[in-house]
């Protein structure tokens, strides 16, 4: 990845010391971010995309934040379909794969920019989504769509080289049995690969809502959606995790885990605690 700004923190202790180490730097990205901004409510910012392999211009607006200031992690889009968090996804993949002459991949997403682009330098890559049609675990829709329950995977142990998991985590209630199928099916020396909604001032993961044993939900804060590909509905966002899930994939199998936080102006890599979670295996 050619980020100018990679830093590999794998607790909350050494988050506190990376701030104080780089105050000024940070200081200066945001103080970057803020003169870029200037109020504007649309804007484009020339960046290079690892999917289109050139610079392209991305779109920047107001969509998915507070409507005052721009959502960083969310816009940056490149017109190939991927933001900030998916561009620079890819960007990790590219480099992860490098260390696999031919990976065996396995994203927990098919209806997406991001696995569209994946394919097409992958093309054996295996995506699937969480169905609700009654279409058997492991196998396909009408639509071609693969059914997966990610605490069920129906795929044997050491299948994959990397799994890659965006913004799905936080949609299942029993998370750490996802992160033990995770663990399950990479193969030793593979990763997983991911990111979440995650609050990087906390130890521990906050509980949003829980599965009662009867199948109700008890909310313990207000509930939260976010977009699903497969039904217009949205997915129910059960945890905002912390630090603790680095810990959380120790335990699921995983003999590292780790955040690497990456910025980098001329690749369009913008907003505070942009990160990505690498967990190998």
């Amino acid at each position: 990845m050619r980020a100018s700004f990679l830093h590999i923190i794998r607790d909350f202790d050494g988050l506190r010391s990376f701030r104080r180490e780089h105050a000024a730097e940070l200081a200066a990205q945001r103080a970057y971010e803020d003169a870029l901004f200037g109020g504007r409510r649309e804007f484009t910012v020339p960046g290079y995309c690892a999917a289109c392999k050139r610079v392209m211009p991305l779109q920047v607006d107001l969509q998915w934040g507070n409507g005052v200031t721009p959502n960083w992690r969310e816009r940056l889009q490149c017109s190939c379909g991927l933001n900030n968090r998916v561009r620079a996804a890819l960007d990790f993949l590219n480099d992860l794969s490098a260390t696999h002459p031919a990976p065996r991949l396995y994203a927990t997403e098919q209806l997406t920019a991001f696995f569209s682009q994946m394919r097409r330098r992958f093309p054996t890559a295996v995506g699937s989504e969480f169905l609700r049609d009654g279409t058997p675990p492991g196998l396909n829709n009408a639509a071609g769509l693969r059914h997966e329950d990610l605490t069920a995977l129906t795929f044997a142990d050491g299948s994959f080289d990397i799994v890659l998991s965006f913004d799905v985590l936080e949609h299942i209630p029993d998370y750490r049995q996802a992160l033990g199928e995770i663990a399950r099916v990479v193969a030793p020396g593979g990763y997983l690969l991911a990111s979440f909604p995650f609050d990087v001032d906390q130890r521990d993961t906050v509980v949003r809502a829980k599965v009662n044993p009867d199948g109700s939900i008890t909310h313990h804060l207000p509930p939260e959606y976010h977009g699903d590909p497969v039904t217009a509905a949205g997915c129910l966002c059960f945890q905002v995790f912390g630090w603790s899930v680095l810990d959380d994939m120790r335990q699921a199998g995983f003999a590292d885990a780790s955040t690497t936080f990456y910025w980098s102006a001329d690749q369009g890599y913008l907003g505070p605690n942009q990160l990505l979670i690498v967990a190998r295996r």
